[in-house]
């Protein structure tokens, strides 16, 4: 069972059920909904209740299949709807997301920093011009005086 879907219709497809076929509602529909199975003479019905209006969405002979393809719908509208649910896995899933965000920030944020201290770290001066005396333009020095020899 997967789940299509565009900005206005849900497309879910029950090749399963005794006449196979293939769901589609609006999604502006889906707000105020219940999902059932109801038996009908020899055969069970998923149902889909809203606002006082039954819909049948499948039929089933069997109640085990009828129940089994009830709980795809909703894991599969549970999936599309984006938010997290632990009966679904969908709660770790979201962690896992999140975990994969917070892990590549702090690479990012490590990597910047590594880089700010490469480039912009202060600088030693170079051994051995800091003892020099300054130079004095316009008056002479002897060599040893420059040098230290």
């Amino acid at each position: 069972m997967a789940l299509k879907t565009n900005e206005q219709f849900l497309t879910i497809p029950f090749l399963d059920a005794d006449v196979p076929k293939v769901w589609r509602v609006d999604v502006a529909r889906l707000t105020n909904v219940a999902f059932e199975v109801q038996p009908l003479d020899k055969t069970f019905v998923i149902v889909m209740r809203a606002s006082g209006v039954d819909e049948q969405v499948a039929v089933y002979s069997d109640k085990n299949k009828a129940i089994e393809s009830l709980s795809k719908l909703i894991t599969v509208l549970d999936q599309g709807s984006g938010a997290p649910d632990v009966a679904t896995g969908g709660f770790w899933r979201w962690c896992k997301k999140l975990l994969k965000f917070l892990i590549g920030t702090f690479v990012i944020l490590f990597l910047l920093l590594l880089l700010k201290s490469i480039f912009f770290a202060p600088r030693a001066p170079i051994t051995g011009m800091a003892d020099a005396p300054a130079v004095k333009i316009g008056v002479p020095q002897s060599a040893e005086d420059l040098f230290g020899q």
